[in-house]
């Protein structure tokens, strides 16, 4: 698969020095990877400032790292907003690393020039590993809208726990009480997508259903209403239509 490094700072006032952003440029050139540098924006959320990737730049992102073997390296505390809209206060944010968490390699840019090379020697090296058994694995679950207060899934102890609580294998459930189901296939859709080096069935989606009243379903540039149920692919792409489920007007 495809490498590609995406390289995340805060404004120019705290932007990586010139000599790193020209080692990390020159090293991802002679490696054949192709690079991207997105600026995080400061908002001020509750008298806090907080830097926030767009909602544009997250959902590429999130999607790229189903496409591509996807490196994120980043300085000061960069969150996604998984709702579109300006921050407020009460609003549940996301660590970056934690947003393409299970499906990008995360690391801090290094300050020293000399240590890019190494660091991208790491990234290579998460490349080399598959981080996804099959496609009952529940690492493949976008997590930014399956809701989980369980984190942990990097051991097979960890994952065993998660499908105690939220059900594993074709049926789960969210804290939302969303149920996630798989069909036997094969999936309508020719869409191939890869869970840290495992490739899924074309089409591969849940169908999340809501039991008796109608949810809302958000991701960070989308918001949904759903009646009955909705697709759900692992990169968080969105299907449905009416009487099912709704597409709702964004007002900022």
């Amino acid at each position: 698969m495809d490498r590609e490094i995406w390289c995340v700072f805060p404004d120019m006032a705290r932007a990586p020095t010139a000599p790193v952003c020209d080692e990390l440029r020159r090293e991802s050139r002679r490696r054949g990877w192709e690079l991207q540098e997105k600026r995080s924006v400061e908002t001020r959320v509750d008298g806090r400032p907080l830097q926030f990737l767009s909602g544009e730049d997250a959902v590429n992102l999130y999607r790229r790292s189903h496409r591509a073997k996807v490196g994120v390296l980043f300085t000061g505390r960069p969150a996604v907003l998984p709702r579109p809209g300006p921050a407020r206060r009460s609003d549940r944010t996301v660590a970056l690393a934690t947003f393409v968490r299970y499906k990008a390699y995360t690391a801090r840019l290094p300050t020293d020039p000399a240590c890019i090379s190494r660091c991208l020697d790491a990234y290579e090296a998460w490349c080399q590993v598959t981080g996804c058994e099959n496609a009952n694995d529940p690492r493949c679950l976008p997590f930014h809208i399956f809701r989980s207060g369980h984190v942990g899934l990097d051991t097979p102890e960890e994952r065993r726990r998660f499908n105690e609580i939220h059900g594993g294998g074709a049926r789960r459930r969210d804290e939302r009480d969303f149920s996630w189901s798989l069909g036997a296939g094969p999936f309508h859709g020719r869409d191939v997508l890869h869970v840290a080096g495992h490739t899924l069935p074309p089409g591969f989606h849940w169908d999340v259903s809501v039991q008796r009243d109608a949810k809302t379903i958000t991701t960070p540039t989308e918001r949904w209403r759903v009646s009955r149920y909705i697709n759900i692919a692992p990169d968080a792409h969105l299907r449905g239509r009416a009487p099912n489920a709704k597409k709702l007007r964004i007002l900022n």
